[in-house]
């Protein structure tokens, strides 16, 4: 049985990532190490400052002093710093978009990202600039960061946050041969059916980042249950 920390820098997060939990078949045990201030704060500063790394280092500390395997970062603002991150501990930490990015650059040459924090947009489209860089792909990035969506959500408007996003999927459909949301606190808009001209693929990162996290742990076994603690 692997045990594995998700930290959190938004309530926002934990909902998708437990729903992805609760239907893995991997037998793991997730815990959640959060700062809920944490994403709000980079939004209002707008972008991550030094403070906010070494608040998810202690967060990364507790989930070590809890003998965790591995961490999945839930929040796409720090993808960045995985590899800094990585440095300082012994267990493996995965981002919660990397994957997901490297699947859009497979799948598609005109890729949708849509974000609702200035700083997530930026770094989901500098990733898969890079990861397409590395495949040799030509791919062209639409770039939407849905300002007032992520304020909604903030204030607790789901319908509100729900009906942006998917005003712009449906925008991007008609333009892109994938749309990648970037934060997984987008995840919730899926729960509705999104009627598209185009039936084309739309990623979300909740099943990429555990599926990442258990693959780097070696850990394929199916039919296996998941338990789910918060601190």
């Amino acid at each position: 049985m692997y045990k594995i920390g998700i930290v959190n820098a938004t309530k926002n997060s934990m909902e998708p990532i437990n729903d992805v939990l609760e239907t893995k078949e991997s037998l793991v045990t997730a815990q959640h190490f959060s700062d809920f201030e944490l994403l709000s704060d980079i939004r209002e500063a707008g972008g991550v400052k030094k403070p906010f790394i070494r608040r998810v280092i202690r967060l990364l500390e507790e989930a070590e002093s809890q003998q965790v395997d591995g961490v999945a970062l839930s929040c796409s603002s720090f993808t960045p710093y995985v590899d800094l991150l990585r440095s300082l501990f012994d267990f493996p930490i995965v981002s919660v978009d990397y994957d997901m990015l490297e699947k859009s650059v497979e799948v598609g040459t005109k890729i949708g990202v849509i974000s609702t924090l200035p700083t997530a947009g930026k770094t989901t489209k500098s990733i898969i600039e890079s990861i397409a860089t590395k495949q040799n792909k030509n791919v062209e990035i639409y770039s939407e960061i849905v300002d007032q969506a992520g304020k909604a959500i903030l204030n607790g408007q789901e319908e509100e946050h729900n009906r942006l996003i998917i005003e712009t999927i449906i925008e991007l459909s008609a333009k892109c041969d994938v749309i990648v949301l970037a934060q997984l606190s987008m995840c919730r808009v899926l729960r509705q059916k999104v009627e598209l001209q185009n039936d084309i693929p739309i990623l979300t990162s909740a099943d990429f980042c555990i599926s990442s996290l258990i693959n780097t742990l070696g850990r394929k076994e199916e039919g296996l249950g998941c338990s789910i603690l918060s601190v």
